[in-house]
């Protein structure tokens, strides 16, 4: 699980959210200042950071800026000491996902990591899909350069396998349920379906679809 970040250059709360957290099952480190914080974050594998928009010369802001634009994935719980509506729009604006009011309760502060730790990983899980995907758009771009002789249908038609290995991982990827390719009879000008995931495999020989 990846870890929880708490910047405070106050030790009473730091320690005092840490015990509360690490209660509740989270790997917790610690940050006193912004640059502390930044440190942090190339060294562990931050999922969320709490942080302390109060911290001295408005760094607590600017650490926010920081962290968001080097990592979108990191969520980020601020936290102040006063009511300034000003401070917590200018967070939340940034990239904040929620912000808490001190004195912290123990119960409202582990939900919200909760969800900022939920936030993380589907960010995260998007990155790598996409990743993936990328990855995928490169493989169709190299076998778009090859010569339309090496891909008409008969010379395609003895690598099925192959084909549906393909088409069984980017329905994976997509999470699409029904996902097929389909090739080019040049001769007759017609597509001919040759492999699908999420489809009857008997029909599939039997799908002609004129060009245009």
């Amino acid at each position: 699980m990846p870890k929880v970040l708490i910047c405070d250059d106050e030790a009473f709360f730091r320690n005092a959210m840490g015990e509360i957290l690490r209660k509740e099952g989270f790997d917790v480190v610690t940050a006193e200042s912004g640059a502390d914080a930044i440190a942090r974050l190339a060294e562990e594998e931050v999922g969320v950071v709490i942080l302390d928009v109060a911290i001295p010369e408005q760094e607590g802001l600017e650490t926010l800026r920081r962290i968001k634009a080097e990592n979108t994935a990191i969520q980020v719980i601020v936290i102040t000491a006063t009511s300034d509506e000003e401070a917590i729009l200018n967070a939340l604006r940034l990239g904040a996902l929620d912000y808490l009011a001190k004195p912290i309760h123990a119960q409202e502060l582990a939900l919200s990591v909760k969800k900022a730790l939920g936030t993380h990983e589907l960010h995260a899980e998007q990155k790598r899909k996409l990743r993936q995907l990328r990855r995928l758009v490169d493989s169709a771009r190299r076998l778009a350069e090859v010569s339309n002789d090496d891909l008409t249908y008969e010379s395609v038609s003895e690598n099925i396998p192959l084909l549906q290995t393909t088409v069984d991982l980017i329905a994976g990827i997509l999470e699409a349920e029904r996902i097929s390719i389909m090739l080019l009879d040049e001769a007759r000008q017609e597509l001919r379906l040759a492999v699908g995931s999420g489809l009857d495999p008997e029909s599939i020989p039997g799908v002609v679809v004129r060009v245009g």
